[in-house]
């Protein structure tokens, strides 16, 4: 967890050239959040896509399948474009799945960080599991 945003860095370090996209959760993305200085310092030029849960999902996830409940795992988040905008970043926040494909190449076909947060329901993942679960005891 936190890896994201220094792995990103890390990958504009060996490959300059190159535009990166990566991609996380709220949770691992606010755990090295002051990493989007060192990317502004480095002039990087990467694109990170949070997906907002507002709280350890994966870990609920786990929980959830592994104990049948979880732990108090949620959390409140910042305004992603204001907080872009404090690190001399772009960013969007993405409200629908229509506007992620464009709001996407904007993001891509800036020149410098960009920072896209869009929303996102965990609680799919749950049911998948459970789906999976019930597959998996009748085979």
């Amino acid at each position: 967890m936190g890896l994201l945003l220094p792995g990103a860095i890390a990958a504009h370090r060996v490959h300059p050239r190159r535009r990166i996209l990566a991609i996380t959760g709220d949770g691992d993305f606010l755990m090295n959040l002051q990493e989007m200085e060192t990317a502004r310092q480095l002039g990087a030029n990467i694109t990170v896509m949070v997906w907002v849960g507002g709280g350890y999902g994966l870990i609920c996830w786990k929980q959830q399948s592994d104990f049948g409940r979880s732990t108090e795992l949620s959390f409140g988040n910042p305004d992603s474009p204001k907080l872009a905008d404090s690190f001399v970043w772009h960013g969007q926040y993405v409200d629908s799945s229509r506007e992620l494909a464009p709001a996407l190449q904007v993001a891509l076909d800036h020149e410098g960080l960009s920072l896209l947060a869009l929303p996102i329901d965990y609680r799919e993942n749950l049911k998948l599991g459970d789906r999976l679960g019930q597959l998996e005891q009748t085979l």
